[in-house]
């Protein structure tokens, strides 16, 4: 066994490297990759901290177009920054505190006499309308169409004095109440008739 020597023998005219077939297909990869564009790959010199910060303060920076070509027929492109574009978030909706729920009083068939659930509707109403100062309260009556219509009428007249009564009596409301009757004139179809037995009770601005 010889130890080798600082330098390479040389190679004979006929042993050269081109003329192998692995010099040639370690040729033809790197002439396809450089013929069709593709760059090779390069270490880049960014460092740690760099990237850091590039993902912390990116640039918001898009480019588009005005809309305006120029005299070759090119669109005319401009930088725009996507953070001064980016649209407001909509404000939340404000809630008036000035308006109360206006309840809707139910009553039995033939009768005008306020149940639990009907005073308690009441109650909070009266609550409501003491705290936004209220002018005016108007009450209005309805029946079903069973009966007559005088005595529709006559009966959602009863139940709008009822809801009057029991506004001022018992709740101590001090504004002036509008009492209104509409009988049946109002009243849906047979599925409904319950709902049509009913006062609605609602806030008037003015005097």
């Amino acid at each position: 066994m010889h130890e080798a020597t600082g330098t390479a023998p040389a190679l004979p005219n006929d042993m050269n490297l081109m003329n192998t077939p692995l010099a040639w297909l370690l040729v033809l990869p790197a002439a396809c990759a450089h013929g069709s564009g593709v760059e090779a790959e390069t270490t880049s010199a960014t460092t740690p901290s760099e990237y850091a910060a590039e993902a912390a303060y990116p640039e918001p920076i898009a480019v588009v177009t005005t809309g305006v070509r120029d005299q070759d027929g090119d669109p005319s492109m401009v930088e725009v920054d996507v953070s001064l574009a980016a649209p407001a978030l909509p404000p939340e909706p404000v809630v008036s505190q000035d308006v109360c729920p206006e309840p809707l009083v139910y009553f039995a068939l033939d009768s005008a006499v306020l149940d639990a659930d009907a005073q308690h509707r009441l109650a909070e109403f009266a609550e409501c309308a003491r705290s936004v100062e209220a002018e005016r309260i108007r009450v209005s009556g309805h029946a079903d169409p069973q009966g007559t219509d005088a005595y529709n009428r006559r009966l959602a007249l009863e139940r709008a004095q009822q809801v009057e009564q029991h506004l001022r009596d018992e709740l101590g409301l001090t504004v002036p109440i509008e009492v209104a009757a509409h009988g049946e004139d109002r009243a849906r179809n047979r599925v409904l008739w319950p709902n049509d037995r009913r006062v609605e009770v609602e806030l008037i601005e003015g005097s």
